[in-house]
């Protein structure tokens, strides 16, 4: 048996992993239960916007073609990087300035992401475990005791002081 930190190196089958994880445990609706939700990154301008003939539409606009557009990333996309940051050989400051992050928004985006002002921390991670514990329950026979052990002893980590 690997452990996660073992198989950082094949980063598909650890975001399979973690994904797969994610989809079955938490899900979209929960975090939205809990206030987490998806952050604006970027605001840009759209260079290509194109009216039409009608003189009302060139007042309003299109909505998909407006000047100004938010870049977007989704509350899972961003939770997803956040756990395999804590498995990543380097420090997310180190990979945002080496241009190695996993996906391409802002460093200040990963970092707002924590300080979230809805977001009810606690109640997602209890929702999360008492899901995992259900799963486990209904696993399992009145004939076996249920048990959750969580290893806490700590592994090398060459890219940073602490883990994030």
């Amino acid at each position: 048996m690997n452990s996660i930190a073992e198989i950082f190196d094949n980063s598909k089958q650890l975001l399979d992993s973690i994904e797969n994880f994610f989809d079955k445990y938490i899900g979209r609706p929960l975090l939205r239960k809990c206030g987490v939700i998806k952050m604006v990154d970027d605001i840009f301008v759209n260079s290509g916007m194109t009216y039409f003939d009608n003189p009302i539409s060139r007042l309003l606009g299109d909505l998909k073609q407006s000047p100004v557009l938010e870049k977007v990333v989704s509350a899972k996309d961003l939770l997803i990087d956040k756990l395999l940051v804590c498995f990543a050989p380097a420090s997310a400051y180190l990979m945002f300035k080496t241009d190695t992050f996993f996906r391409d928004y802002k460093q200040d985006t990963f970092y707002r992401f924590d300080k979230l002002p809805g977001a009810n921390w606690e109640r997602l991670q209890l929702e999360t475990a008492k899901n995992v514990i259900l799963d486990i329950e209904s696993q399992t026979t009145d004939k076996h005791i249920n048990a959750l052990i969580f290893d806490d002893s700590l592994y090398a980590r060459t890219g940073g002081k602490g883990t994030e």
